[in-house]
């Protein structure tokens, strides 16, 4: 019976199929060619192209076949050696050409199906309607990176700043805009302008592309980049993957390790209990009424709140671990429809331990030291995510649905050790902060694409929802002091009236927004000088609502009496000072805190038009030019308090011109200009402070911020000397006015304000070749050599006569390099990747206060692979920050020399990573 059985799978197995799959696009302008016939010749297979361009032939027996391509206005193409095997796709786009006369369209050109791979690419790479560059899913693959904001530092002219944020051409993220399958993304934090790309694994990601010079169908709220991730639609085959994984830590994994509170649903994305929520008996208070209880009165609500200082838990670290599973499939119908979805699931844990060191000087030239703390920081970190995405297309039409959801949970545990140096006798500091945290995104698309083939008329369209959230529980902060001569520490607590959250306090803070959105462009082709054009038109809108509350708590002596400092002797501990039987007996309470406690909510609505035109003024010359309209309303409002509402209101209109002249087959020269804007976010407008426990400074708002008016200019010579290869080199020049940069006021105070002018102009630096032209061998064959780096100098007037200096977030440099090598036959693949930025300035200083900028480092990544199993398998080494250069932050008293001086600069803050390890399987069922 069982030999039966394998011998009834061995006919089913060698009765399978293959398929040919792809796009067929035109030579000139890279655009689909839709209802394009695909033929399989020797056998009655064809199929026509759909409103993407693409094409499906299946059902064919393994071997090898030639095709026909036909299409009215261009000339047939016959492609031979396209190999078919069993149950696999074979990826073949194809390019056609215009046909010069009516008689000329019977001549078939004919190509191999290796010239028409290598062709289409070329094509692809050299028919960008703009100057863009962009990294795939294969690239990324390949790289130890395991989120978008670690994929983005590849791409030529891009970084990353504070491990989630991205600055393109030195331009951090309030210049740059994130659209996330065509929808434009709000705003993950807080107390900025930015989209955190660490919340967005980078398995789903099929591609990313950063838009570097503007259309008018783009937004217009970008000077650096607007940054497109698109996840995954129809898979050519059936997926079913799985990846498993572990990770290590050389400065965590099976080391001393600690946490604060823990709750039961940590590992599954810190969804709370309630436990970590602001107690009903506080939320029901009436504040007023409180102040005039009694001190009893007092201390009982505040026994409401769980003591959760300390730490809680202490174990050794253990690995990482992460797993996906991913699944997809495209059922392509008799009538040339087809049917195809991906979703895919991820879920992560990881803990990490740093260590930072934090120091203060005064402003004079002498810096003269005023504080220092050096932490300890553990850091657990669980990630959730997925995508469901589904399309059906049909003829001329397709719809399209694309999900993502992504929830990051992180209770980070720090210990601190400092002192007070300032001006006399040292004071010693010992203190400890419990931040849990939640933040994610929430990301549906509804979209159609229909193509009209009497008008030949393209319409696109989306609707769209957005939701990103972030969630702090129950930050709790404690800091105690040791005076001179005395032999114990104490916790100081004032009077209800003067409570210090830098003392010893609880923060809760809730922030979501929601977005809705859509969109609608319509394409219309004519002829110009004998030459295709089209005149496109479109509209965009969207409206956001932001909810923003923050409740910030200060423990203080109850009943009004008279601040005092308590002693941690006797029994009286960091970890249970704040227990229900000491808050009694020290009579303490929580208070809230007068300028901190804020909510407010905000809205944005923008409505955006367009018109443009994209013609081919010859042969060799492509104009793209137009003009978007944008008006943008902003609203703030702060329930509970006396303040008026804020209102912005603006409307700009942003015209564009790029210029694409092919030099050659291979070759292509650039120009662009453009108007965009760059608009202050709702916190940094709003008129409250809040406190950052990691700088130990209060975030303040301003209201009187403008937008910023931004002119770009760019050229760029490209080359692409074979498939997959590129050089190409780049220069842009920048003029702001008002660019809105956060500022270091002085007294431990950041905000935001408008610098008058500036400009900023630059250099970048591409190349990615095979190193075959070096010699023969199999080793140089096989292995790609790729960099880019990018020159970048900026200089903002300042009015008050000081020194100019760069924008803030702009980099003088950036380098990003590595070598590839893939082994064809062997499955072995080794990647070595190196990344660096130039010292770029974090915070401008104000009124006396001195710039703090972040030292340049090093970073090396390596990743070995081998596919096993009959490919079906692989299994990936990575090894991450292998040199584990801390990352520094320096106050500049040099002024004139920005560059790390060890003889005049001081670090402000510097933070020791460890090298991570992980080991990596992947299986395709």
């Amino acid at each position: 019976m069982s030999l039966i059985l394998i011998a009834s799978y061995s006919v089913v197995f060698a009765q399978g199929t293959g398929k040919v799959t792809g796009k067929v696009t035109d030579k000139k302008t890279g655009e689909a060619l839709i209802g394009a016939t695909v033929l399989l010749q020797g056998i009655s297979k064809g199929a026509a192209t759909n409103v993407n361009g693409e094409y499906a032939l299946t059902g064919i027996p393994a071997g090898t076949y030639e095709i026909l391509v036909k299409y009215v206005g261009y000339q047939n193409k016959l492609i031979s050696e396209v190999q078919v095997t069993n149950n696999a796709a074979t990826s073949l786009n194809i390019i056609l050409d215009e046909a010069n006369t009516q008689q000329l369209q019977a001549v078939t050109v004919r190509a191999t199906f290796k010239q028409e791979s290598t062709n289409s690419l070329y094509a692809q790479q050299k028919n960008s309607s703009r100057i863009s560059d962009g990294i795939s899913a294969d690239a990324i693959r390949r790289s130890p990176d395991r989120n978008t904001a670690e994929v983005l530092k590849r791409v030529s002219g891009a970084s990353i700043q504070d491990n989630k944020f991205v600055v393109v051409r030195g331009l951090g993220d309030r210049y740059n805009v994130t659209t996330l399958n065509n929808s434009v993304m709000p705003s993950t934090e807080p107390d900025r302008k930015a989209f955190s790309f660490d919340v967005i694994p980078s398995t789903l990601v099929d591609n990313i592309v950063i838009s570097k010079t503007a259309t008018p169908d783009l937004p217009g709220d970008f000077a650096g980049g607007n940054v497109q991730v698109t996840t995954k639609d129809f898979p050519d085959t059936k997926v079913v993957t799985l990846q498993v994984g572990i990770s290590g830590n050389t400065q965590t994994t099976f080391k001393d390790f600690k946490q604060g509170s823990v709750q039961k649903l940590d590992f599954l994305g810190g969804f709370s209990n309630g436990s970590r929520q602001l107690p009903a008996t506080w939320q029901r208070l009436n504040y007023v009424d409180y102040l005039s209880a009694t001190a009893a009165q007092q201390v009982a609500v505040t026994q409401r709140f769980q003591n959760s200082f300390g730490a809680k838990h202490q174990f050794k670290g253990y690995p990482g671990q992460n797993l996906q599973l991913t699944l997809g499939n495209t059922k392509i119908f008799k009538n040339d429809s087809k049917l195809g979805y991906v979703a895919s699931l991820t879920y992560a844990n990881n803990i990490e331990r740093l260590k930072r060191d934090r120091n203060e000087f005064s402003f004079n030239e002498d810096a003269q030291p005023t504080f220092y703390y050096n932490d300890n920081v553990y850091n657990f970190t669980n990630t959730i995510g997925g995508i469901f995405n589904v399309s059906y297309s049909h003829k001329n039409s397709k719809y399209s649905l694309k999900n993502t959801y992504n929830n990051t949970f992180t209770n980070s545990y720090t210990e601190r050790t400092g002192a007070f140096v300032e001006g006399g006798p040292v004071t010693l500091i010992q203190g400890s902060q419990t931040a849990p945290e939640r933040g994610g995104i929430i990301s549906s698309v509804l979209e159609g694409q229909h193509f009209l083939p009497a008008s030949k008329i393209n319409i696109d369209y989306n609707v769209s929802y957005g939701n990103s959230y972030r969630k702090q529980p129950d930050q709790r902060v404690l800091e105690t002091f040791k005076q001179p001569g005395s032999n114990s520490f104490t916790v100081n607590l004032s009077n209800f009236n003067q409570a210090a959250i830098q003392n010893a306090g609880r923060i809760y803070t809730d922030l979501t927004e929601d977005i809705y959105g859509g969109k609608f462009n319509v394409s219309i082709p004519y002829t110009l000088f004998k030459q295709p054009s089209k005149l496109k038109a479109g509209y965009l809108g969207y409206y956001r609502d932001r909810d923003y509350t923050a409740t910030v708590l200060g423990y203080a002596i109850a009943g009004g009496a008279n601040g005092r400092n308590i002693p941690l002797t006797n029994g009286i501990t960091a970890d249970n000072i704040f227990s229900n039987s000491n808050l009694s007996q020290q009579g303490i309470a929580l208070f809230t805190l007068p300028g901190y406690n804020i909510s407010y909510k905000g809205t944005v609505s923008q409505n955006a038009g367009y018109l443009m035109t994209d013609s081919k003024l010859s042969d060799d010359l492509r104009v793209i030019l137009g003009a978007r309209v944008e008006r943008y309303e902003q609203k703030i409002n702060q329930p509970g308090s006396k303040l008026p509402e804020q209102k912005y209101l603006n409307t700009d209109i942003l015209p564009s011109l790029n210029l694409t002249y092919a030099l050659s087959k291979t070759s292509n020269l650039r120009l662009a200009g453009s108007q965009t804007v760059a608009r202050p976010e709702l916190r940094e407008l709003a008129n409250f402070q809040a406190y950052n426990f990691v700088y130990d400074y209060n975030i303040t708002g301003n209201s009187n911020l403008e937008r910023t008016k931004i002119t770009n200019a760019d050229i760029r010579y490209e080359l692409f000397p074979s498939a997959g290869q590129i050089f190409s080199v780049s220069a842009f020049y920048k003029h702001f006015v008002n660019a809105i940069e956060q500022t270091n006021q002085g007294n431990q105070t950041f905000s935001y304000a408008n610098a008058p002018n500036a400009y900023d102009f630059g250099a970048e630096l591409e190349f990615r070749r095979k190193l075959d032209f070096m010699g023969s061998q199999a080793l140089l064959k096989n292995m790609t050599f790729y960099a880019n780096a990018s020159y970048i100098r900026s200089e903002v007037n300042v009015q008050d006569g000081a020194p100019t200096r760069p924008l803030q977030g702009q980099s003088p440099y950036l380098i990003n390099g590595g070598f590839l090598y893939v082994a064809p036959n062997n499955g072995l693949s080794v990647n070595l990747l190196y990344n660096k930025i130039g010292p770029r300035l974090n915070f401008v200083g104000l009124l006396g206060a001195r710039d703090i900028y972040e030292k340049s480092r090093d970073v090396v990544d390596f990743q070995i692979g081998k596919r096993m199993m009959k490919n079906r398998g692989e299994l990936k080494l990575n090894v991450s920050d292998i040199f584990a250069q801390p990352v520094r932050l320096y106050v500049n008293y040099g002024n004139t020399k920005r560059s790390y001086d060890q003889s005049t600069d001081k670090i402000f803050q510097a933070t020791k990573p460890g090298r991570n390890i992980s080991l990596q399987y992947v299986y395709n069922f």
